[in-house]
């Protein structure tokens, strides 16, 4: 994942950043929680589109 060509965020349900591509930390400050890379007027619509991407735990057996 380290090195994927374009900028990658690997979050956990709570929205912590996880893992991230080299790419991302060359042209992004990282930060421990996703949302403080978005402004705060984006921070409800990021949380409703990431929210329908999480899938059930038994889901990714």
């Amino acid at each position: 994942m380290k090195y994927l060509p374009q900028p990658y965020f690997l979050l956990d349900r709570e929205f912590n950043i996880l893992g991230f591509s080299q790419i991302s930390s060359e042209i992004i400050l990282i930060v421990d929680k996703f949302p403080d890379l978005v402004d705060w007027e984006s921070q409800g619509k990021m949380k409703t589109i990431l929210g329908l991407k999480v899938f059930p735990a038994h889901s990714l057996s």
